[in-house]
């Protein structure tokens, strides 16, 4: 492994810093520790080759820990924003999710390079969950967000957060260094958004992925209002007759998660 325990514990998901190469040449990568004090590390990533040992990937902390704003931090992604900080320059943003044992929470960091520190711009908290299910879904659990893409980057930027606690897809516009929650889609009760994907050819579509119901849902963004809606019921991708009562897998939320 080239991220151990000794540099970050209990490590859960990473980013890698698209278009951003560090002075020593190599790229950057950023991990959160999915622990009830969250936190999260930049790493400088760097290869080397030789005949005889091949190709060696090592990774470097780049600076110290920082608290990921919650608890539990489950999901990390990043984009690159022209005009954030009022300039024509890019600036990195990065939004991690923090599951949260009480509350689900959404921070955003930005750094105009890999080698500057990070620094907060905003945190969202997403509160009370659907309470469909009393024993996941007291509270909001916000577990992924999603990028929807556009071609032209400076644009508004919108980023999607799955809330498994509180069924609901949670819309964000990002312009001109402001972000602000824009819209909530609820998803069918009980459900528990894990995790959407955009189609990058289409980009008004994505697919959500239902971890409660063990069920994939097509939604889409409105051309006239940039809301979004469902596309239909979901559709489950388990078969009729699985898990039996017999299995193992039935103790589990009937196998669904």
């Amino acid at each position: 492994p080239i991220i151990t325990a000794k540099e970050l514990q209990n490590p859960s998901y990473l980013t890698i810093l698209e278009n951003v190469e560090t002075v020593e040449g190599g790229v950057g990568v950023c991990v959160v520790s999915e622990l009830e004090k969250g936190m999260w590390q930049p790493f400088k990533l760097s290869s080397s080759s030789n005949d005889d040992a091949g190709t060696t990937i090592r990774a470097k902390p780049a600076g110290a820990p920082m608290k990921s704003g919650g608890e539990y931090p489950c999901h990390i992604t990043t984009a690159r924003v022209v005009g954030f900080d009022g300039e024509s320059r890019a600036t990195s943003l990065l939004f991690i999710c923090n599951y949260g044992e009480d509350e689900g929470v959404l921070s955003i960091f930005s750094s105009q390079d890999f080698e500057s520190a990070f620094k907060p711009e905003a945190k969202f908290m997403f509160g009370d969950g659907s309470k469909a299910d009393l024993n996941r879904q007291q509270c909001s659990h916000a577990h992924s967000t999603s990028i929807a893409s556009t071609c032209d980057p400076y644009s508004p930027v919108d980023i999607c957060v799955a809330d498994l606690g509180s069924d609901a897809i949670v819309q964000f516009s990002i312009k001109s260094g402001r972000v602000r929650e824009t819209g909530r889609l609820a998803a069918p009760q009980g459900s528990g958004p894990r995790s959407l994907m955009f189609n990058p050819r289409h980009n008004h579509l994505a697919i959500v992925s239902l971890e409660m119901t063990g069920e994939v849902w097509l939604i889409r963004k409105r051309s006239h209002d940039g809301c979004l809606e469902g596309l239909g019921s979901p559709v489950s991708i388990l078969p009729s007759d699985w898990p039996s009562s017999d299995m193992t897998e039935s103790q589990f939320n009937l196998g669904r998660w």
